[in-house]
């Protein structure tokens, strides 16, 4: 936050780019002393406090801030200062002409001189308004005598209190002897469970057991099963050497029941 300095008592505001202190011309504030700033008229510096904008304001007395509260005419009148500042009439406008309220205004205007004039009046002030010049006396008025005249039925009263309510008027006008319904109560918040997470123990699975292997060895004469070679358990007949033996060789018998 920028430091203020009051100068000659008046409202703080920040140093001036070139200041001329004892004769010379300075544009440097940083290198202001507090004592040559004093000789310039300068006192500080300053920090302006915050506040609550609604309900107090900051005020300067001479040599120092203050937070003063406002009076509640004062909070009430600010709030329909913001009110009016945030009217949309030209939105307002624009939901008035595709709903049927207008179309009871000009059959009303066309039965009744009366009504006429009324909706004459009320449809030249908004015509003001979406220029930027609302006159919300004026307003008021003919809109309030047009509801008392023309009764109209519930579902326009409804249409009328939400483009009002839609363009931030309905403050400003509001419609006699309705009452605003309740705004819907907020969905309560979605909690989503988490599902509990189910440790179950290992499963020891048995380790097959390897195949039995059967090694019969031949020596070209006789088989380490005392087989001759002649013939085997088999009934096959040798009729010598195995071919294509080198001293022994090793048959592999599968011993699976199938």
């Amino acid at each position: 936050m920028a430091l203020l300095y009051s100068l000659l008592n008046a409202e703080p505001a920040s140093l001036p780019q070139r200041l001329k202190i004892n004769g010379t011309t300075r544009t440097d504030s940083s290198s202001f002393t507090a004592e040559e700033l004093n000789q310039a008229g300068y006192t500080g510096p300053f920090q302006k406090p915050s506040c609550d904008p609604v309900t107090q304001i900051v005020v300067w007395q001479g040599t120092g801030y203050a937070v003063l509260d406002l009076a509640d005419s004062e909070i009430e009148k600010r709030r329909l200062e913001a009110v009016k500042a945030g009217a949309d009439y030209r939105g307002f406008w624009r939901a008035l002409l595709s709903s049927s309220v207008y179309q009871t205004l000009r059959a009303a205007a066309a039965a009744d001189l009366g009504a006429n004039m009324l909706v004459t009046e009320l449809i030249a002030a908004l015509s003001d308004a979406k220029l930027g010049e609302p006159n919300e006396e004026i307003i008021g008025s003919a809109m309030q005598e047009l509801l008392e005249a023309l009764a109209l039925p519930g579902d326009e009263v409804e249409a009328l209190y939400y483009a009002l309510k839609a363009y931030g008027l309905y403050e400003l006008y509001p419609i006699p002897g309705f009452v605003e319904p309740e705004p819907p109560a907020p969905e309560p918040a979605l909690v989503l469970e988490e599902s509990p997470v189910v440790i179950t123990d290992p499963i020891d699975e048995p380790i097959p057991e390897e195949e039995e292997e059967e090694t019969i060895v031949f020596n070209s004469g006789t088989t380490s099963g005392g087989i001759s070679d002649g013939a085997t358990s088999a009934g096959f007949i040798f009729s010598g050497d195995v071919i294509g033996s080198a001293g022994e060789d090793t048959v592999i018998f599968d011993l699976d029941d199938d």
